[in-house]
């Protein structure tokens, strides 16, 4: 693709929440000026099992979009989520630690909070700090707090949601109809490059129908079907820092009262998920394969869970970073750019990038197509970067899940000790 050349056509590839939610993202935030997006829905055993557990940034994103939050949880019976308890599931049993979603306190004249609360608990302060995060309490009393003038007097709070993945992209694909998103429902695609240097010049799907587009954007997974033929786009891996190589999937009975919050167990073998919804318990546990047989890993993943699994499903992970995630005219987002194995990271890259385009794009609309190419490739460029700076902050933050705040968090049961699962919602 010509440097110079506008981008009046992009071919989204992928499957499930990945697909849907990139070609609405590129309807919405292009389509106004001219920019004409095809999705091809590659078919794929997705889960009946698996919920995504968001970030709070993914709010204001579905704003953007148009998704409306209330018509959402009904359909997907999604839940609310302040943030994630942290239990050390390992021999020394440390105090668990609420990571909540939001900041601790408001600034004291002028000054940050923590440095105010650390002083004050050296002259025998005994407040914990959680009893100033708004969100830390309200997921410790199972109580939902949404943002208001009132709460953000304490501080501010943010939220996220536990939504099924299967419900979630069928709302997502029903949005991006609406939008005008053109879908191709295919079982395959080959890929035909130039010779030249290796740009895509168009696709042929396993119906015989061709696909021609200016801009294609690889959402297929770790199956990277259009990034992954591309010239130095090899995968650079990080299993020699990990000791993970399996994702098992399953779910649990709904709780009889959802909690607000996840709960991630962290053992020496790997980790393991709970997310509470209306319907169900997602249950995810990262495992290595060394270590513990199939059947093993489902037996510690129930004893988390408190009850029986079903719908079991285990995929094998490499978690890694793509070398080069922008080639030609195909760029990778979301997990064919990067694999993170840790709670919550799956979804991040894609919910990321996407929201750095949606916001660069957007502001330069009333430029018209002239300036399109210009803003299609530093956007989703940007993207890009955006996913391979944020794949080190899981390691930061697992260094820090048992550091010097944990004394701040009360010694407590986790919830699937306090809470008896229920019958599954009809």
């Amino acid at each position: 693709m010509s440097a110079n050349r506008p981008i009046a056509r992009v071919v989204v590839v992928g499957s499930a929440v990945p697909l849907w939610l990139c070609s609405t993202t590129l309807a919405r935030a292009l389509g106004p000026i001219g920019v004409k997006v095809s999705a091809v829905e590659l078919k794929a055993a997705q889960a009946p099992s698996q919920v995504y557990a968001t970030l709070p940034p993914l709010e204001p994103f579905h704003s953007k979009l148009g998704v409306e939050e209330a018509p959402l949880l009904r359909s997907t019976a999604g839940s609310f989520s302040l943030g994630q308890l942290i239990v050390d599931g390992t021999e020394s049993r440390r105090p668990s630690f609420f990571h909540a979603w939001g900041p601790y306190g408001t600034a004291i004249d002028g000054v940050a909070f923590f440095p105010c609360w650390l002083k004050a608990k050296r002259h025998g302060f005994a407040a914990p700090l959680d009893s100033f995060s708004p969100a830390a309490v309200g997921a410790h009393y199972g109580r939902m707090i949404r943002p208001t003038a009132e709460v953000a007097a304490l501080g501010r709070t943010e939220y996220a949601y536990h939504v099924p993945a299967f419900a979630y992209a069928r709302e997502l694909k029903s949005l991006a109809l609406t939008l005008g998103v053109t879908v191709y429902e295919e079982s395959g695609v080959g890929v035909v490059r130039s010779e030249a240097d290796g740009s895509i010049e168009r696709l042929v799907l396993d119906s015989g129908r061709m696909v021609q587009g200016d801009l294609y954007v690889d959402v297929t997974g770790s199956a990277a079907r259009l990034i992954g033929g591309a010239p130095a786009s090899d995968w650079l891996s990080w299993q020699t820092h990990f000791n993970v190589d399996r994702l098992l999937m399953a779910r649990a009975p709904r709780f009889t009262s959802v909690p607000p919050f996840s709960e991630v167990r962290v053992s020496r073998a790997g980790w393991t998920a709970l997310y509470p919804t209306q319907a169900m318990t997602g249950v995810a546990h990262a495992y290595s394969s060394g270590l513990h047989s199939e059947e093993e890993a489902a037996r510690l993943a129930a004893r988390v869970g408190g009850s029986a699994l079903m719908d079991i499903s285990i995929q094998s992970v490499s978690p890694g970073i793509r070398r080069q995630l922008w080639s030609a005219n195909c760029v990778a987002i979301g997990s064919s750019a990067c694999l993170i194995p840790f709670a919550t990271s799956a979804f991040m890259p894609c919910n990321l990038a996407l929201c750095t385009s949606c916001h660069c794009s957007r502001r330069v609309r009333s430029m018209g197509p002239s300036a399109l190419n210009t803003v299609g490739r530093c956007a989703l460029c940007l993207s890009a970067c955006v996913i391979s700076r944020v794949a080190t902050m899981p390691f930061r933050r697992s260094l820090g899940v048992f550091g010097s705040r944990r004394a701040s968090m009360p010694r407590r049961p986790s919830y699937c000790t306090r809470l008896r699962p229920s019958a599954p919602a009809v």
